[in-house]
Order: C-alpha cells, then sequence, then structure tokens
C-alpha cells in the first residue's frame, strides 16, 4: 500500500513582509487622507478642482497594486502578478505626469501655507525624481525578485510625504520627516 506524499508550500518570510509592507502603506494612505478623501466620499471629496481628483484617483490606484502584488507572490500566482504588472509599466508615467501638474497647481492656489513654493516645489519634485527612478530601476530588474520587490516598495515609499505629513499627529516636519527616513529601513531588516 503506497501512501500519498503531499507537500506544503514553505512560507518564506518575503511572503509575509512584502504583503505586510504593501499594507503599512495602504494605512498610511488611507489614514493621512481619511478626512479629506475617503471619509469623504472618494469621488464626492470636496477637492479644490478635477485635477486633483484625477491625481488622487491615479494614485490611490498604485497604492492598491503595490499592496495586491505581492500578495500574489505569496500566494503563488505568479501569472496573475505578471499580468497584473502591465499596470507597472503605465500608471507611473501618468503618475509623474499628474504629480507635476498638481503641484503646479498647488502652488497657483496657495495663499496661506507659507511655505515659499521654490521649498514645495524641491520637496515633491524630489520625492516623484526618487519614485521615477526607484520605480523604473524596480521594473528594469523584474527577473531578480528580490531587488525588483524591494525597489517597487522603496520607490511607493518615496511618494508618501503627502499622506505622512497629514496623519492625524501633531504637525512636527521632524516627526513627518523622520517617519519617512524610517519606513525605508524597515526593508534593512529582511
Amino acid at each position: 500500500m503506497a501512501s500519498a506524499v503531499v507537500l506544503t508550500p514553505k512560507l518564506r518570510a518575503d511572503d509575509v513582509f512584502f504583503p505586510a509592507m504593501g499594507l503599512l502603506i495602504l494605512s498610511i494612505v488611507i489614514l493621512g487622507f481619511w478626512q479629506s478623501y475617503f471619509f469623504a466620499g472618494m469621488l464626492r471629496a470636496k477637492l479644490p478642482n478635477i485635477l486633483v481628483h484625477i491625481h488622487a484617483a491615479f494614485y490611490v490606484s498604485w497604492i492598491l497594486f503595490v499592496t495586491i502584488q505581492p500578495c500574489l507572490i505569496a500566494t503563488g500566482r505568479v501569472k496573475w502578478h505578471m499580468r497584473l504588472g502591465a499596470l507597472g509599466v503605465i500608471l507611473p508615467p501618468i503618475m509623474i505626469v499628474l504629480g507635476i501638474l498638481t503641484v503646479f497647481d498647488f502652488i497657483r492656489r496657495d495663499t496661506d501655507s507659507g511655505i515659499p513654493p521654490q521649498l514645495f516645489m524641491a520637496g515633491d519634485f524630489t520625492q516623484l525624481a526618487l519614485f521615477v527612478g526607484l520605480t523604473f530601476w524596480g521594473l528594469l530588474v523584474r527577473r531578480t525578485a528580490a531587488s525588483h520587490k524591494r525597489l517597487m516598495i522603496l520607490g511607493t515609499m518615496a511618494i508618501l510625504g503627502p499622506a505622512i505629513a497629514r496623519l492625524p499627529v501633531p504637525f512636527n516636519p521632524l516627526v513627518i520627516f523622520g517617519i519617512q527616513l524610517a519606513l525605508p529601513l524597515l526593508i534593512s531588516f529582511l
């Protein structure tokens, strides 16, 4: 009599860590934009104009994408991950254009923040440049899983500044800067 051997796939640390990082990023975005966007009903939210609505929709789509992709890998759905990965090529260029337009739109509308436009542009454009560089690099090395997933998460972390700045904590630029610098350090623990 033969006995059947059932092999269960071994759970790798990456299969827990990267979906958890996606969920952490999603949580930061939801908490940061809860009042102004998610709780307000997303499409019904009273945002300044249609450009900001479109910008929000594409950026939230990216955050959902980065949350779903490692979950697909962790559950063994590699083909789905690769098919959905086409969005990883399409979304970033659109996000870059929308990000630039939204920065200029904010500067045009800003009358009371007290932040010099040059400083605002430097901060946001630096975040966008990091997103572009890290994400593009991540796409280039997509056949090297270890590098690909780290670069995609790091690229996404680069654009979390606006969400972090809106977290329900007392506003302190050092705390915001500290959170944004601490997030990439989590990658080094794996």
